[in-house]
């Protein structure tokens, strides 16, 4: 652990002076145990909360009150504020019991070992090899596996199908995303063969989940138990903080031009994951609240709505209200009834759902799934029935709005595209066709639209469609190439399958 600086010292020195040697010893004391500290403190105006969304990590905020995360250099920089605060215990130090368990894993009731786990994803892979694959996409900062279930019909083939992805644990205290995806997998894959609902979506979608995204922050304390996890990476990063943060005049990314020691592995292994393929629709899960956060994040829904911020409110509506079905009431009830623009409650920069909205043209959102960050194993269960038909339903949106192929005409080539709606799109929100096979999918809310298709070297086409918010509209354009060279294509994902490593 990294001592103070002199400067932070004397920071230090002052603040205790102002504010009681007791917050800073047992900040110490956190900051020396667990490389960071969790802490609460109340701001004095709106400014100086934007200020420190970039300096500290921000976990919750209730009018001018804030709870927040910092590593030691984060903490000294939020010292020199000056503010009074409270240092709170660590959820994961708590009394609450986690369940760990030789028996029982494969209930689900219990958090499986770094181990049991690491087992588990390889058995799905062993028991249905024809509808999954583990796909190793790299390596934490200690070693351990970024490991994603893929699961299809056609496992060993490129479809022209959606992809979803949905992670979890991306702050490793936040742990019961990390069962409830472990149980998703399961149920998936043990269901196809006898439930048509879930045969439609593995045979119609391409999903892709992550159950554990920051393993070196869940298995802080040891492989053993998850008891002592940390919010932050073993590089004491907050890896929902680490993204390139979005920038209205820089469009698109290269992932190439980025330096990769500029990030947490764990973030460049999925970025890299998603330049590589075109993931359309996703979810990251998180604790310590109920709600459902949409984009956009990096700013209130006075600076900047998402163009599609009404179809937005009905998916993240569908996901609450049917958590407050199931749960008779119980679960997912705040905010706006249970959903959430993301800025509205709190701006953060660097985050997932932005980036993958912004630069991959996705659409993603945050599930916050149970106010208890670390939730006592014998809630679980209680959990995955509370949540599954949300789960399931969210899948299914991914084959709603428009979809189909661009294609040249004549000789049926497929096309790389960008897909448009003018007068509607803004902020990034158009979406593309990707090659190999020039498939694209756009969510949006039941209406007509004028859908404009283009491609270098091709005559743009208008076209008028019409969609309903769960039914899907099928419309197959073939474009004209013009009389002169054709440029370079917007991007290039024809390179064909990830290049990551397949569990064997």
């Amino acid at each position: 652990m990294k001592v103070l600086s002199l400067s932070g010292f004397l920071i230090v020195l002052w603040v205790s002076t102002a504010w009681g040697q007791d917050s800073l010893l047992q900040a110490q004391d956190q900051l020396q145990r667990r490389g960071e500290v969790v802490f609460a403190f109340e701001v004095p105006d709106g400014g100086t909360l934007s200020r420190l969304s970039r300096e500290v990590s921000i976990d919750q905020v209730s009018g001018l009150h804030v709870v927040a995360y910092a590593n030691q250099m984060e903490f000294e920089t939020f010292l020199a504020h000056g503010l009074a605060y409270q240092v709170l215990a660590p959820a994961s130090e708590g009394p609450a019991p986690v369940g760990m368990h030789e028996k029982g894993v494969w209930n689900f009731d219990t958090y499986p070992t770094y181990d049991e786990y690491v087992k588990m994803m390889a058995k799905f892979q062993a028991d249905y090899p024809d509808l999954c694959e583990i796909v190793d996409v790299g390596a934490t900062v200690q070693g351990r596996r970024l490991l994603f279930a893929r699961i299809s019909d056609r496992i060993k083939d490129r479809e022209a199908e959606p992809r979803v992805m949905l992670l979890a644990s991306m702050h490793g205290d936040e742990t019961t995303g990390y069962v409830i995806l472990l149980r998703l997998i399961d149920h998936l894959l043990s269901s196809y063969g006898a439930e048509p609902g879930i045969r439609a979506l593995v045979d119609r979608t391409e999903i892709w989940i992550l159950p554990l995204s920051n393993p070196d922050g869940t298995f802080y304390g040891g492989n053993g138990s998850v008891k002592g996890a940390t919010r932050y990476n073993a590089g004491w990063v907050d890896l929902n903080r680490d993204y390139p943060e979005i920038n209205q005049g820089d469009t698109e990314l290269d992932l190439t031009s980025l330096d990769s020691s500029r990030f947490a592995p764990e973030t460049y292994a999925l970025m890299r994951l998603a330049s590589q393929f075109h993931f359309t629709l996703g979810a990251t899960f998180h604790g310590g609240a109920e709600v459902i956060n949409y984009p956009w994040d990096s700013w209130t829904s006075d600076e900047i709505q998402h163009a599609d911020h009404s179809w937005w409110q009905a998916i993240a509506h569908r996901f609450a209200d049917s958590v407050q079905r199931d749960s008779a009431g119980a679960h997912m009830t705040g905010f706006d009834d249970g959903i959430t623009h993301g800025g509205d409650w709190y701006v953060i920069h660097g985050g997932h759902q932005d980036f993958m909205t912004y630069y991959n043209h996705s659409r993603e959102m945050t599930v916050e799934i149970s106010d208890t960050k670390l939730l006592p194993a014998g809630q679980l269960t209680s959990f995955w029935t509370y949540s599954k038909n949300a789960l399931l339903q969210f899948i299914g949106a991914a084959l709603t709005g428009v979809s189909g192929t661009v294609l040249a005409e004549g000789s049926g080539e497929p096309l790389p595209a960008r897909i448009e709606i003018a007068g509607h799109d803004h902020t990034n929100s158009h979406v593309h066709a990707e090659l190999p096979l020039g498939d694209y999918y756009r969510y949006l809310s039941p209406g007509s639209y004028d859908v404009t298709f283009g491609s270098p070297g091709y005559l743009s086409q208008t076209h008028r469609v019409t969609v309903s918010l769960e039914g899907d509209t099928r419309l197959d354009v073939a474009l004209v190439p013009v009389l002169q060279e054709r440029g370079a294509p917007l991007f290039d994902l024809s390179r064909g399958g990830y290049e990551g490593t397949r569990i064997r």
